[in-house]
C-alpha cells in the first residue's frame, strides 16, 4: 500500500508543479480549461445527434408498422415514385432505369450493372403496392462502353463505413457497459474478452472508423509508389544545387560523376599509340 501512495503522491506532486508553474502555469491551465470545454461540447453534440436519429427512426418504424397494417393500393404515380425512392437505396446510377406502374405491375427498363440486378428486382417487388415486377433491363457486367453508366455514386447500403448518430450512441453505451463490466468480472478468459470487445466496439463508435482503418491495415488502400532515377538505377542523386531549375537534372549530374578513386587515376596509353609514336620516330 506504502509504494502505491508514494506513487500517486510523487504524480500529484508533478502535476501540481507542471501547472503551477510560475512563468508557463496559466497557460497550461487554460489550455486543458479549454480543452475540457471541447470535450463536453462536443459530448452533449454526440448525444443530442443520437437522441435526435432514434427518435426519427422510431418514427420511421412506428410509420411502416402502420402502413403495413393499413396497406393502401395507391395510384400508379404514387407506386412509381415509391419504387423510384427504394431504387435510390440499391443502385448506383438511377437515372438508367425508367419505371412504368400499371395496376400494381411495374415495368423496369433501361441499364444497370450486373451485381445491382438482382437486389433492386428484389427491392421492388417488396415495395408495399407492388403485385408484380416485369424485368426488363439491360444487364451489363462493366459500365465500359455504356454511357448512362459512367459516374454515378455508391450505393447507400453498400459497404456502409460510418454509422448513423443513432447506432454511434447506442454502440458507445454498449461499449462503457462491457468495459465496466470486464472491469468487475472475476473471471480473467470472460473479462479478457469483455474488456477488448469493449474497448473495440467504443473505439469503433467514438470515432467513426472502420477499425481496420484505426490499426492502419485497412484493405483497398494503395501502396506507396517509389519513383526517381536514383532508386531505378541503384544509385543515390545528389541534391539539386540552388541554380538547378530540374531536380532530374541534378541527379542526371550526380550519376555521371566518378564513384571510385580508380576512375581518377591516369589512364595508360594504348598499344597503337604506342607503335604509331615508334613508326614516326
Amino acid at each position: 500500500m506504502a509504494p502505491l501512495l508514494l506513487i500517486g503522491a510523487a504524480a500529484l506532486g508533478g502535476a501540481a508543479m507542471y501547472y503551477y508553474d510560475p512563468d508557463k502555469g496559466r497557460r497550461r491551465r487554460a489550455l486543458v480549461r479549454d480543452k475540457a470545454v471541447k470535450a463536453a461540447s462536443n459530448m452533449k453534440h454526440f448525444v443530442d445527434d443520437g437522441t435526435q436519429d432514434l427518435k426519427h427512426r422510431k418514427s420511421a418504424v412506428t410509420g411502416r408498422i402502420k402502413s403495413f397494417i393499413n396497406r393502401r393500393k395507391g395510384t400508379d404515380d404514387v407506386l412509381a415514385e415509391r419504387v423510384r425512392s427504394k431504387m435510390g437505396r440499391h443502385v448506383a446510377h438511377p437515372g438508367a432505369i425508367e419505371i412504368a406502374a400499371a395496376g400494381g405491375v411495374i415495368t423496369l427498363t433501361g441499364s444497370i450493372l450486373a451485381h445491382e440486378h438482382d437486389g433492386l428486382v428484389e427491392a421492388v417487388g417488396q415495395v408495399p403496392g407492388v403485385i408484380d415486377v416485369v424485368d426488363q433491363i439491360g444487364v451489363y457486367e462493366t459500365a465500359e462502353g455504356i454511357s448512362e453508366l459512367q459516374g454515378g455514386r455508391a450505393s447507400r447500403d453498400s459497404h456502409q463505413k460510418n454509422w448513423a448518430p443513432g447506432t454511434r450512441l447506442i454502440g458507445s453505451a454498449a461499449g462503457t457497459t462491457l468495459t465496466l463490466y470486464a472491469v468487475a468480472r472475476s473471471n480473467r478468459i470472460a473479462g479478457f474478452v469483455a474488456f477488448m470487445t469493449g474497448v473495440a466496439l467504443l473505439a469503433r463508435s467514438v470515432t467513426n472508423k472502420p477499425l481496420l482503418g484505426l490499426t492502419g491495415l485497412e484493405p483497398g488502400k494503395p501502396p506507396e509508389a517509389k519513383t526517381g532515377l536514383a532508386e531505378d538505377s541503384g544509385a543515390s542523386a545528389s541534391p539539386a544545387p540552388a541554380g538547378d531549375r530540374f531536380p532530374e537534372d541534378a541527379a542526371l549530374r550526380g550519376s555521371a560523376r566518378p564513384t571510385s578513386d580508380d576512375s581518377l587515376a591516369p589512364t595508360a596509353p594504348s598499344e597503337d599509340r604506342r607503335d604509331t609514336s615508334r613508326s614516326g620516330a
